[in-house]
C-alpha cells in the first residue's frame, strides 16, 4: 500500500486586539493537528485536518521532504541562481492563502510540489502556519526598534527555556539601531531585552545590556 506519514508543526500566534496603557495579553491563535496522516498518493487529494481556537484567521499549509537531507546536495534555489540547498530537508509545497473559521477545519493537498508536479510516494513533514488577519493590530512595544544595518543582529524572540519548556511569557532580543538619538539605550552596542506581555508603554520594562565590544564594530 502506498503510504505518506506527515509529521505535523504546530505554530502558536498572538490576535490582536486594540488596548491601550495595559498590559499586552491578546488572545491567542492555537492550531491543533495530527501527528501523523497517512496518504496513499491516489487520484484522490489529502485533507489536512486541524482544529483553529481562539480567534480565525489565514492559514498556509507547508509540505516539506523528511529525512532526506543526506541527499539533497548542491540544489540551485531561487531565480537568480545564488543559493544552494546542502544536506537540509528543503520545501517542495507552499500551499495558496485560506481564510479558516473557528473549530474543525481542512486544507486540501493533492500530492503535487509547487512546480506542479506530482511528488515522489515517501515520507513527508507537514507544517500549518497562520496568523489571525481579523483584528486591529495591538502594540507589544513603544520601545522595540528592529536593526536597519546589515551589521546589526534581527530581533529574535525566544518562546523556550535552557530546558527547552515553553515560556510563559516570550522575550524579545535584539539591538536598536541608533547612534544618535537622545536615549543612551540606543546607542551602539547596547543590547535589549523585552518580555511579552508587560505595558507596551512603560519604559522600565525594557532592559537592556551594554556590550562594549560591539560597540567596536565598523560601519
Amino acid at each position: 500500500m502506498k503510504k505518506l506519514l506527515l509529521f505535523a508543526g504546530v505554530m502558536f500566534l498572538f490576535a490582536s486586539l486594540a488596548m491601550a496603557q495595559a498590559d499586552f495579553s491578546p488572545s491567542i491563535l492555537e492550531i491543533t493537528c495530527p501527528a501523523e496522516i497517512s496518504y496513499d498518493f491516489g487520484d484522490e487529494s489529502l485533507n489536512v485536518p486541524f482544529s483553529v481556537s481562539g480567534v480565525p484567521g489565514a492559514f498556509w499549509l507547508v509540505i516539506s521532504t523528511h529525512g532526506k537531507a543526506d541527499e539533497i546536495v548542491d540544489v540551485e534555489n531561487g531565480f537568480l541562481g545564488w543559493h544552494y540547498v546542502n544536506n537540509i530537508d528543503t520545501t517542495v509545497y507552499v500551499s495558496g492563502r485560506y481564510q479558516r473559521e473557528l473549530g474543525d477545519v481542512k486544507i486540501a493537498w493533492d500530492g503535487t510540489s509547487s512546480d506542479g508536479g506530482k511528488v515522489a510516494e515517501d515520507t513527508y513533514a507537514y507544517y500549518l502556519w497562520g496568523y489571525d488577519d481579523k483584528n486591529a493590530p495591538q502594540t507589544v512595544s513603544d520601545w522595540l526598534q528592529p536593526s536597519g544595518r546589515w551589521s546589526f543582529p534581527s530581533i529574535n524572540i525566544v518562546e523556550i527555556d535552557e530546558q527547552g519548556m515553553p515560556l510563559e511569557k516570550p522575550l524579545v532580543f535584539g539591538m536598536p539601531d541608533g547612534g544618535n538619538d537622545d536615549e543612551a539605550w540606543r546607542r551602539y552596542g547596547c543590547a535589549f531585552k523585552w518580555e511579552i506581555g508587560a505595558n507596551p508603554e512603560d519604559f522600565n520594562n525594557l532592559a537592556t545590556s551594554w556590550c562594549p565590544f560591539l560597540s567596536r564594530q565598523s560601519f
